[in-house]
């Protein structure tokens, strides 16, 4: 069973962005779920999400905050919005077609350089890019 869920699970990162210019940085990703599984909230809350300058980026620390209050994430930690406008039929699963964006804030290397980003679920699909900090 693990197996097929594993089979039937996939995203893609879609959109990047990341600033240097607030203390921590800020990086934000969007990821859609181009599987047939259907991923729980839980299960994006359990992710392992890795951020920061490509070589030396930091393991980050999941912590939920409304959307509107962005400001209170704290270096280090990562939260994901997935209400109105990404959760479409508001199921609480990030089902196919879904949109899922994830902000973390954490050292982000100076306009230019590059910027490293991995989304890991428990089930072990991950995916991971590098882009340019604006």
């Amino acid at each position: 069973h693990e197996s097929d869920v594993r089979i039937r699970t996939d995203f893609k990162i879609i959109a990047t962005f990341a600033s240097s210019s607030e203390s921590p940085g800020i990086a934000r990703v969007w990821m859609k779920n181009i599987g047939s599984e259907k991923i729980p909230l839980s299960q994006i809350q359990k992710a392992d999400v890795f951020c920061g300058a490509v070589g030396n980026y930091d393991h980050l620390t999941y912590h939920h905050v409304e959307p509107e209050d962005l400001a209170s994430l704290a270096a280090g930690q990562w939260t994901e919005d997935f209400g109105a406008g990404y959760d479409l039929n508001s199921n609480s699963f990030w089902d196919s077609g879904e949109t899922l964006k994830v902000t973390a804030k954490t050292a982000i290397p100076s306009t230019g350089n590059n910027v490293y980003f991995q989304f890991a679920l428990s089930n072990g699909v991950w995916r991971s890019n590098e882009f340019t900090a604006s």
